[in-house]
């Protein structure tokens, strides 16, 4: 584990809890420097003084201000930019004048700012910013790119879409709530091309309690065995895409209004649909629910 705190370019306030090495009570008076020694970078090996925003090649104190409770507080000025820069590393601590405090200090890796190249995308406006007012977030950012992208959204069916759906040639895995149901969907094949509705003669699905010691042994929820449904209603002859899944031709909704499927919680379900093509042998399409 990294001994670095991380601080964003730019940043200015700064804050210590200092206490007496005598009891450990609080310290809130007298004076209490702030200190900040660069590590690395064009400046390492120096010190920060604040009163004209320099680097200094001696120890350097700056005047900090009590806020409350031992806390302390120091506002460091901006000049051109901060004393910290993306990709530096800095110690930070603190001394009360008399040496009557116990030593504390940090050491930090800076990152960029937010909204700057190789920093995180912030939502909101102004530069740099996504705003969350509707439409669509854009496929790629491009680098340095820090203008406003208004009418983007990060949410919304109509904004960014769900993980590929599975393709149907394993067991898919996915879970649901006790007494709830789940949306299944993937991606079926018939003879290296996607499934259509005229390619389908009929389907049925069962859903079977597992026996998670015996992979051989499953039970069948009552009211889910063998059931038969309509093929335009689980086959779609386009490819799908929303905000929970994307590239699927086959979706269902497990029915629980009359007979629940998913009863028991921390035990696994296989959902199992057989479909029969038109011309050509059955295919096993099957999703694993874990209940939670």
């Amino acid at each position: 584990m990294s001994q670095y705190h991380t601080i964003n370019a730019g940043e200015l306030e700064r804050g210590f809890t200092t206490v007496a090495r005598s009891d450990g009570s609080p310290i809130t008076a007298g004076t209490v420097n702030y200190y900040l020694k660069c590590k690395s970078g064009t400046n390492a090996g120096k010190w920060w003084r604040n009163s004209d925003q320099s680097w200094q090649a001696s120890e350097t104190a700056n005047a900090m201000a009590h806020d409350a409770d031992g806390h302390w507080d120091i506002l460091l000025t901006a000049g051109a930019a901060g004393p910290f820069v993306a990709g530096v590393r800095y110690r930070e601590y603190v001394k009360e004048s008399g040496n009557l405090h116990v030593p504390d200090g940090r050491l930090l890796a800076c990152d960029a700012a937010p909204g700057t190249t190789g920093g995180p995308l912030v939502v909101g406006t102004g530069d740099g910013a996504v705003d969350p007012s509707g439409g669509k977030v854009p496929a790629t950012i491009a680098s340095g790119d820090n203008s406003d992208k208004a009418g983007y959204s990060l949410a919304d069916a109509s904004g960014g879409v769900g993980p590929t759906a599975n393709i149907a040639d394993e067991d898919i895995h996915t879970t649901a709530f006790k007494n709830g149901t789940v949306r299944l969907c993937a991606r079926v094949y018939k003879d290296g091309a996607d499934i259509h509705q005229a390619d389908v003669s009929t389907i049925v699905y069962s859903v079977f309690l597992l026996d998670d010691q015996d992979p051989d042994a499953r039970t069948v929820v009552t009211g889910h065995s063998a059931v038969s449904l309509a093929v335009a209603d689980v086959i779609l002859d386009t490819l799908q895409t929303d905000s929970q899944a994307s590239d699927y031709n086959f979706k269902h909704v497990v029915p629980i209004g009359v007979h629940p499927a998913f009863t028991i919680a921390g035990r696994n379900y296989l959902a199992e649909y057989t479909i029969m093509p038109v011309a050509g042998e059955k295919i096993i399409l099957r999703f694993r629910v874990h209940v939670l």
